[in-house]
């Protein structure tokens, strides 16, 4: 697992963000990502990209956890939305 941590200054107010980034056959981990987050004090908006599609368990956990999950068609929405090919 690799965490990206990012933090950006603007107008005095601290934006923190973390990243996860990997590449691996199988499943991805709602709960992994969760713990990650926490132990590293995250913001409290926590979004999944993947490559794929989400399992209905795995969409059931994201939803109790508020994790916004996107799948690839998601992402390729919102990238045509903002005006980015």
């Amino acid at each position: 697992m690799f965490l990206f941590h990012n933090i950006i200054k603007k107008n005095y107010l601290i934006i923190t963000s973390y990243s996860q980034i990997k590449k691996f056959q199988g499943r991805v981990s709602i709960e992994e990502f969760y713990a990650a987050l926490a132990y590293y004090l995250a913001t409290r908006k926590t979004l999944v990209i993947v490559s794929h599609r989400f399992t209905r368990p795995a969409l059931e956990l994201a939803n109790i956890l508020g994790v916004e999950c996107w799948d690839c068609e998601r992402l390729l929405t919102e990238l045509q939305n903002h005006g980015t090919n």
